[in-house]
């Protein structure tokens, strides 16, 4: 079991460790921290993930700054620093502390190989929130009375995390009965994270498939490569931002997820014969 003087939370404050919510396990510490600390600097021994519903503050790891998005799952890997640049609230804010060799020992019977997690910033599937919401659950609900029920979710929530960094693996080919199901899905997310810097990898991990079959799968479906769709989506919604007089070219192309501003005025040629400026000095004449 974890403790107070477990090394990764010794640097609390007594004020504040005693307001985080805890869920702890034999190998797994879940936090809900109620604020960010600047100046605190953390140590984790063992894997650490965050998902954060709101976009969380620039945190330092091992010194070089990181600006992650809202509604990720971040992975620390083990024997790295961890600090908050601002203090603040933290709002819908988890933490998970897992013993590496728990994680690593669920990742060989899964994969057939330790875990190796490629990147920092991760998607965060809807059914690894559903997991994790779960753990915290059972602890609300009945503490830590059935050995058995926190040793079946903390398995769960193990291998959802595997899943959403792609460390799992994926399926060749979406079951039949479930090709509509995996484009939906595709457009929802494209739906709502488009202003974000989304990726192929990004919404193939969330359904678990191979990015070709992927590919083929969704302009089987939809007419257009997903590349294509969420262009032409973060094009629509810029459209609605530049219908507005207080919006910049600038501000829209950033909103919506573009690069530059000169890759949203060549995407906005290219889709419509004109620029965004002449689309808005024609909106004007009407």
């Amino acid at each position: 079991m974890y403790s107070e003087t477990h090394p990764f939370l010794k640097p609390f404050p007594q004020r504040s460790y005693r307001q985080i919510t805890k869920c702890e396990t034999e190998n797994i510490l879940a936090l809900r921290p109620t604020e960010y600390l600047t100046g605190l600097k953390l140590f984790n021994s063992d894997y650490v993930f965050t998902i954060s519903n709101v976009t969380p503050p620039p945190i330092l790891v091992d010194g070089k700054e990181y600006q992650f998005q809202k509604s990720r799952l971040i992975v620390y890997p083990p024997g790295v620093f961890i600090q908050t640049t601002v203090s603040g609230p933290a709002d819908n804010y988890t933490c998970i502390n897992m013993k590496a060799s728990y994680l690593e020992d669920i990742a060989k019977q899964v994969t057939g190989r330790p875990s190796v997690f490629k990147r920092l910033q991760n998607p965060c599937s809807t059914s690894l929130a559903a997991s994790v919401q779960r753990f915290f659950n059972e602890f609300d609900a009945y503490s830590d009375n059935c050995p058995l029920m926190i040793q079946s979710l903390s398995t769960e929530l193990a291998i959802e995390i595997l899943r959403s960094t792609g460390v799992a693996g994926r399926d060749n080919k979406a079951r039949p009965g479930a090709r509509e199901r995996a484009v939906e899905i595709a457009r929802d997310y494209i739906h709502s994270y488009y202003s974000a810097d989304i990726s192929l990898d990004d919404i193939c991990t969330v359904l678990s498939l191979n990015r070709y079959y992927f590919i083929r799968l969704f302009k089987e479906h939809t007419g257009m490569t997903p590349y294509r769709y969420l262009i032409t989506y973060r094009l629509e919604k810029a459209r609605e931002l530049l219908n507005k007089k207080s919006c910049s070219i600038e501000e829209a192309a950033a909103l919506c997820g573009f690069v530059s501003a000169s890759h949203f005025i060549s995407s906005f040629r290219k889709a419509y014969g004109m620029t965004p400026g002449q689309y808005r000095e024609i909106r004007s004449m009407k």
